[in-house]
């Protein structure tokens, strides 16, 4: 039997938003590669953007939004200086 490639281009972004405002995570992180290529087969007929990805529990929304602002944050602190350093130069 020939699976029909899917057409859709999987995005493996590592969490999203819903528009409801819970945060999921991408099931690429979940998964092992076997098993996402097993799911993707079922999408042969889909086109366009797809996010494979399961909800974060509220129980558990606290500790990954405080790591997100960790992240976040560490970021600010890297770039931050690199910005400061550009404007003195103009």
């Amino acid at each position: 039997m020939v699976t029909k490639r899917s057409k859709a281009k999987i995005l493996d972004d590592p969490m999203a938003v819903t528009s409801s405002g819970r945060l999921v995570t991408n099931l690429d992180y979940l998964l092992d590669g076997k098993t996402l290529d097993k799911l993707v087969e079922h999408l042969h007929d889909t086109t366009g953007e797809v996010f494979l990805g399961v909800v974060i529990p509220e129980s558990k929304f606290a500790k990954v939004m405080k790591r997100l602002d960790d992240s976040a944050a560490e970021a600010a602190a890297t770039v931050g200086p690199e910005l400061l350093r550009r404007r003195k130069r103009r």
